[in-house]
C-alpha cells in the first residue's frame, strides 16, 4: 500500500512539473486573452462568472468498467451563475443510465437522477499579464441518487448516488497565454455517514452484499489540463487533461475505513464553437494508473451555452 501511495504522489508531481516546464517555456507569449472556449471537462476554471452572465452546460459520459461488467451513461446539467463581489453559483444535476451484466450473463439496466452538487466560488486573485487568476471554492454533494432502494434483481444497476453527503474545499487556478491556458484544482472532500440498501456498490467497485451504514474515506481530487486554440476565430483548439483521486482511508467523523484506493487518468479533448455563445467538446478518459479501483473508459460530450451580461463573459 505505501508503495502505491509513493506512486500515485510520483505520478501527481510529475503532472506539475510538466506544466512548470510548459509554462516556463511560454513565458515570453505572456499576454491578455481573453477567448471563451468549452474548456476542460473536469478541472474547474479559475475566473468567476461576471454579475449578469450565465452559462448552462449538459454533458454526456460514457462510461465502462470490463472488470465489473458495468456501462453507464451519465447525463448532468450543469449551470453558472454570476454574482456579485467576485463570486459565482454553480450547480450540477444528473441522470444516471446503467446497464450491467447479472450472474447469468444477460444484462439488466436502471437509471433515475444521481447525486447533485452545488459549488460556491470567491475569486482570490485577478489574472493579470504576471499572475494567474486563483479562487476557493465551496462545494455541497446531496445524496438525491438511490442508494437505499435498490432491488436485488437489477444486480446494483438501479443505484445512482453513493447516499452521503459531502462537503470540500478547492483551490483553483488558471493561467493565459497566447495561444494556451493552463488549468489547476485541488479538492479536500469530507463523507458524512449512509444507510444503503444490500448490493450497494462503493465509489471504488466493492458490492457490500448485507449493505448497512457507510463512512467514506475523506478523498483527494487533482485535476490539471493544457489547452491550446488553434483557430481563434472557431476557437477551435485541443486540450491535454489529467484527473486523479485518492481516498485517505480515514473518515473524518469515524477514523479508519480500511479502504485505500487511488485512481490518476489522462485525456485527449478537441472543442470548437459554433456561434458566439455556443461551444462543444469532446474527449477519450483513459486510465493511466490505478490502486484497489477499477479500470474506467470514458467517452466524453458536451456543449455550453453561455450568456453575457455587461460585465463581460467568463
Amino acid at each position: 500500500m505505501i508503495c502505491a501511495q509513493k506512486l500515485s504522489v510520483s505520478i501527481v508531481v510529475g503532472i506539475l512539473f510538466f506544466f512548470a516546464f510548459a509554462w516556463r517555456a511560454l513565458a515570453d507569449s505572456n499576454q491578455a486573452w481573453d477567448p471563451t472556449t468549452s474548456g476542460p471537462f473536469y478541472t474547474g476554471t479559475a475566473e468567476t462568472v461576471p454579475p449578469g452572465s450565465f452559462f448552462v452546460e449538459t454533458y454526456l459520459f460514457d462510461e465502462e468498467q470490463p472488470g465489473l461488467g458495468t456501462r453507464s451513461f451519465d447525463v448532468p446539467l450543469r449551470f453558472d451563475v454570476g454574482l456579485a463581489n467576485g463570486m459565482d453559483l454553480s450547480g450540477l444535476i444528473p441522470y444516471d443510465y446503467t446497464l450491467q451484466e447479472n450472474n447469468a450473463g444477460t444484462w439488466v439496466h436502471g437509471g433515475g437522477i444521481g447525486d447533485s452538487q452545488f459549488w460556491m466560488k470567491k475569486e482570490l486573485v485577478k489574472a493579470s499579464s504576471k499572475w494567474p487568476a486563483i479562487s476557493a471554492e465551496f462545494v455541497v454533494t446531496l445524496p438525491s441518487g438511490n442508494s437505499a432502494y435498490l432491488k436485488p434483481n437489477l444486480y446494483s444497476a438501479d443505484q445512482t448516488g453513493l447516499g452521503t453527503t459531502d462537503v470540500g474545499i478547492s483551490l483553483l487556478a488558471r493561467k493565459r497565454m497566447r495561444p494556451c491556458e493552463f488549468y489547476g484544482q485541488v479538492t479536500y472532500s469530507v463523507a458524512s455517514e449512509a444507510q444503503v440498501s444490500p448490493g450497494y456498490v462503493t465509489t471504488n467497485g466493492i458490492t457490500l452484499p448485507q449493505g448497512g451504514v457507510v463512512a467514506p474515506g475523506d478523498t483527494i481530487t487533482y485535476a490539471a489540463a493544457f489547452e491550446r486554440v488553434l483557430n481563434e476565430a472557431t476557437e477551435f483548439g485541443y486540450l491535454i487533461e489529467f484527473y486523479g483521486m485518492t481516498s485517505t482511508g480515514q473518515n473524518m467523523f469515524r477514523g479508519p475505513t480500511g479502504q485505500n484506493w487511488s485512481f490518476v487518468d489522462a485525456a485527449p479533448e478537441l472543442e470548437i464553437n459554433s456561434s458566439k455563445n455556443t461551444s462543444w467538446g469532446v474527449g477519450e478518459m483513459i486510465p493511466v494508473y490505478q490502486y484497489n479501483y477499477p479500470k474506467t473508459d470514458i467517452t466524453m460530450f458536451t456543449v455550453t451555452y453561455s450568456y453575457s451580461g455587461p460585465e463581460g463573459h467568463r
